[in-house]
């Protein structure tokens, strides 16, 4: 059986069919324009691909479940850049409650793999699985910053999509798999079908992501395609009457723990706008001036 191996071809499919569908979705629900600010588009697609390539790349020289669990703590640096690039501030408690939640899908998804399982020295692999850590940092910190300037969801779909085709071509050129490639399709054309349900899922997927983005906050977004997995392995144990290690309990306990304290204790209390206390101030002085003049009448 012939293997499929064209790795940034497929990434440029996805992009492409993701670019497609954002620009038919402006075309129905037209959005802000914001042409000042596709250098920071240019970086938040630069972070995001390379990102996606040093994540998968790192499975070369981890194991699978070693790559699920670094991944797992993805909301961590996701908050840290936010506040580093973008200025957004946190209370306390929204770090302890990120924290317990990222711990515990990542003692959840342990499921009994011991330190043995894998290679006991740090090496190339849990390089890049950092790598990716903080590129996924950057690109969250990215977006939480052009969110100041209202960007709509399928505009940032669009831009993003639109900076990683630009990215992607010359690499899927210079690696060398166009050639292979075509002639790969040429012998089996069914994969094209393959694709393109890969690609349709993918772009409809990431309107739900990207809304998550605009609505909410790219760290919001983190966490749920964190725990996401949490969920699903949750459901099928639940489903099929499987047993659940300790380290799944304690991952539970930590999660559920964090959802819902973070759900009661981390919002931040909004502050009184300088508008609305100007306003206040002004009205006041206006009631005495008032009373002042009606005084001087008398």
């Amino acid at each position: 059986m012939e293997l499929f191996d064209f790795y940034f071809s497929l990434l440029l499919f996805q992009c492409i069919i993701n670019f497609i569908f954002s620009r038919i979705a402006l075309w129905f629900w037209p959005e802000l324009s914001v042409p000042s600010l596709q250098h920071k588009f240019g970086i938040c697609g630069f972070s995001y691909i390379t990102a996606m390539y040093t994540s998968n790349t790192s499975l070369k020289y981890v194991t699978y479940p070693t790559q699920v669990i670094g991944k797992s703590i993805k909301p961590i640096p996701v908050m840290l850049l936010s506040v580093l690039l973008a200025k957004r501030s946190y209370p306390l408690q929204k770090y302890i409650f990120v924290t317990m939640i990222s711990f515990g899908v990542a003692f959840f998804m342990l499921r009994g793999h011991s330190a043995g399982n894998a290679a006991s020295e740090f090496g190339f692999g849990e390089c890049l699985l950092i790598s990716s850590l903080l590129l996924d940092g950057v690109t969250g910190g990215v977006q939480e910053d052009l969110r100041k300037h209202n960007v709509g969801s399928y505009t940032l779909m669009m831009h993003m999509n639109f900076w990683s085709i630009i990215y992607l071509v010359p690499v899927t050129v210079f690696s060398g798999e166009v050639s292979p490639f075509t002639e790969f399709i040429k012998r089996h054309p069914h994969i094209l079908y393959d694709m393109s349900i890969f690609g349709l899922t993918s772009a409809v997927g990431q309107i739900f992501l990207f809304g998550l983005i605009t609505n909410f906050s790219p760290l919001t977004c983190s966490i749920v395609t964190t725990t996401r997995k949490f969920f699903t392995v949750l459901f099928s144990i639940i489903v099929f009457g499987h047993s659940m290690t300790t380290c799944q309990w304690i991952g539970t306990v930590l999660i559920f723990s964090g959802l819902l304290l973070d759900q009661i204790y981390g919002k931040t209390r909004p502050k009184q706008s300088s508008n609305n206390t100007n306003n206040i101030n002004g009205t006041v002085n206006s009631v005495k001036s008032h009373r002042e003049l009606g005084k001087k009448s008398e």
